[in-house]
């Protein structure tokens, strides 16, 4: 396991804002609380430079694995059934989440009810751009929005996917200059990211063209 890589830690009010999107007809009820998650993370293709980190998820009977992208280090945050992803900065951040635990898998998600998601976790939110991403092989209403925190604009894209573990929310959010570059290391995330409610989880191996 690689310690480096991993650490708990309770991020500003700014890296946090963007990741309470618990609240709306999405979710499973205002009593819902996401489990905690246990992460281990291995090396892959360590005589490549730089190496492949990739992030074990287990979370109750879920299991999630996704390639860590480089210069971004894991948080866990068990309080909230999250994990975190953020430069040493502290000015980039990637999150993901179970939003929902209904079993979701076939299911089409309603824009306008995740609009509504996103509009009430942000009160001063402008939506730049709405469209369908791709996440763990899932197709799901997609989020990007402007905001302010402390007086520091931030460009934040929300992605869902309807998956047989639940409704996943994957969150990327920095300032608008910096968005281009964290785009690159979500697509990572969402590119590489598989899951299994219930046995084996099959992960496909690393190409060293990556």
């Amino acid at each position: 396991m690689t310690t480096s890589l991993i650490k708990r830690a309770w991020f500003p009010a700014i890296a946090l804002g963007f990741g309470f999107l618990l609240g709306g007809k999405a979710c499973a009820g205002d009593a819902y609380a996401p489990p905690p998650m246990n992460v281990l993370i291995r090396t892959e293709l360590p005589n490549v430079q730089p190496p492949f980190h990739r992030a074990f998820v287990t979370s109750e009977t879920n299991k999630f694995a996704f390639l860590i992208p480089d210069g971004l280090q894991l948080h866990s945050d068990p309080l909230h059934g999250r994990i975190n992803l953020s430069n040493v900065e502290g000015n980039r951040y990637i999150s993901f989440t179970i939003l929902d635990p209904t079993p979701s898998e076939g299911r089409e998600l309603s824009a306008d009810v995740y609009r509504e998601v996103v509009m009430n976790s942000f009160s001063n939110a402008k939506i730049l751009e709405e469209n369908s991403r791709v996440a763990a092989g899932r197709s799901g209403p997609a989020f990007d929005i402007q905001w302010t925190s402390a007086g520091i604009i931030q460009h934040t894209r929300v992605v869902f996917a309807a998956t047989a573990a639940g409704v996943l929310e994957f969150t990327a959010n920095t300032s608008p200059e910096k968005f281009p570059a964290l785009e690159n290391d979500f697509n990572q995330v969402l590119g590489t990211f598989c899951l299994s409610t219930n046995g084996k989880l099959e992960v496909p191996p690393v190409s060293d063209r990556l």
